[in-house]
């Protein structure tokens, strides 16, 4: 005469543990098979045609470019190439730098000529030499170029900077007569070109 405690859970709760109604279903195809590789279309192999391979040491003049045949030379080029000739055209094929470099009519072309003289040094056509009077930039000859085996010693770096005031400075330190690299036309309009009048 115990308590029954299995009729007592079919009576009060069997309407708690119904299960809940549901729809069957699958996720993905049907039918499942190997994978199929996918053929990719074979690109042809593009041919480089170039031209017969030359040392930069064997190139002395950027002149040998002609406009029409390799397009025109970019203004840095330009510039080198009249650097390079006007160097070779000073005494001894060396000039100091402030006289290379200075241009009394604009503060944008002094930089853009020690911006320009930087290539030469690193392609090795010129070399400085510091002197009781300056740097010294010279033309490196054709010897001394290809005796360089290309180690690097003997070779240092810097930064310089230069302000318009320094600019100034160079420009009451060299006369304008002596100011080696040409004004170039149309270059240096601007902040620079208004400094250099004043």
């Amino acid at each position: 005469a115990g308590f029954k405690w299995d009729e007592l859970a079919r009576k009060r709760f069997s309407s708690w543990f119904r299960p809940a109604p549901a729809t069957t279903h699958m996720l993905g195809p049907m039918s499942l098979g190997p994978p199929q590789k996918r053929k990719h279309a074979k690109r042809r192999a593009r041919r480089v045609v170039t031209g017969e391979g030359v040392r930069p040491e064997e190139n002395d003049e950027l002149e040998d470019v002609v406009p029409g045949e390799e397009g025109m030379l970019k203004e840095t080029d330009r510039n080198m190439e009249t650097m390079f000739r006007v160097l070779g055209q000073c005494p001894e094929k060396k000039a100091m730098m402030m006289e290379l470099c200075i241009n009394h009519e604009s503060f944008s072309q002094t930089v853009e000529n020690i911006f320009t003289l930087s290539f030469l040094v690193r392609d090795g056509r010129v070399a400085f030499r510091k002197t009781d009077q300056g740097i010294e930039v010279r033309k490196v000859t054709k010897e001394e170029a290809k005796g360089s085996d290309g180690s690097g010693d003997g070779r240092m770096q810097f930064v310089m900077s230069l302000s318009i005031a320094e600019w100034k400075e160079w420009c009451a330190a060299v006369a304008k007569p002596n100011a080696l690299m040409p004004n170039r036309a149309g270059a240096g309009a601007g902040a620079g070109a208004a400094e250099g009048a004043s």
